[in-house]
């Protein structure tokens, strides 16, 4: 069941990178059925400066091969990255519902199946992107509770 993985901090480096390019191969032990990357960068204020991402529904080595991924590994500005690599076990096999999902003020990305059935009643949606949804309308804390 997929595979997450990021790093966080001031200034991600290009040997980090290549880093996050390998552990991003390996991940996909955990799930082939799509892949999500996004990568962002604050300026002085703390608002996002720049922002790339990418989904699809193509394996890990697939991207990384792509012309599309070359950006994700050389850009030499991100405070920010995130990576999923997806099996599929609610919702279609398409680049809609790969991960990381964005609502106005998420970015997220989601490991495992939900239970609760008011995650599963929208056929064209993952109970993950569901969940993310409800977060922003109630709150993250109020949908972990």
């Amino acid at each position: 069941m997929c595979g997450i993985l990021g790093m966080i901090g001031q200034g991600i480096t290009l040997n980090d990178r290549e880093w996050l390019r390998d552990f991003f191969l390996l991940s996909q032990i955990r799930g082939i059925d799509s892949v999500g990357i996004m990568t962002a960068a604050w300026d002085n204020q703390s608002a996002i400066e720049t922002r790339m991402s990418y989904k699809s529904a193509i394996s890990a080595s697939e991207f990384v091969k792509s012309p599309e991924a070359k950006p994700f590994f050389t850009n030499t500005k991100a405070d920010l990255f995130l990576g999923h690599v997806r099996w599929a076990t609610v919702g279609d096999i398409n680049s809609q519902n790969a991960h990381p999902f964005e609502t106005e003020n998420l970015i997220a990305a989601h490991n495992g199946t939900l239970v609760k059935s008011e995650y599963h009643i929208d056929k064209d949606k993952t109970d993950s992107e569901m969940m993310f949804i409800d977060m922003e309308k109630r709150g993250v804390k109020e949908v972990l509770e």
